[in-house]
């Protein structure tokens, strides 16, 4: 389920209140045009002409480049460690969990 909130920052008095999906809102809303990331994909290859197939080798691409970056350390300074703790010991957490470690 997705973390929902209600904007209460003046309070409100009476009557029914809005919940927001915020998954939705901040992560596949464009800002911009307020409409679905997926409209904003369409409407961009349609403007550029680009294919499926395109599409499909870019985001490949991009991932293979995010992930040897990573492996080269170039995130190193952006990634701030932080210790969980648990009744099995503390972990550090260091690295971004994705792209999965492949070798795990």
């Amino acid at each position: 389920m997705a973390p929902h909130c209600a904007h209460l920052r003046n309070g409100t008095k009476m009557g029914d209140m809005k919940m927001i999906d915020t998954m939705i809102r901040d992560g596949l809303t464009d800002a911009f045009h307020g409409y679905h990331m997926g409209i904003t994909a369409e409407n961009i290859a349609r403007q550029y002409q680009l294919t499926r197939e395109e599409q499909d080798q870019f985001a490949l691409a991009s991932q293979n480049k995010a992930e040897a970056a990573q492996k080269a350390g170039r995130f190193a300074d952006e990634i701030a460690p932080f210790v969980v703790k648990s009744r099995k010991g503390d972990v550090t957490i260091d690295q971004d969990e994705y792209p999965p470690r492949r070798h795990a």
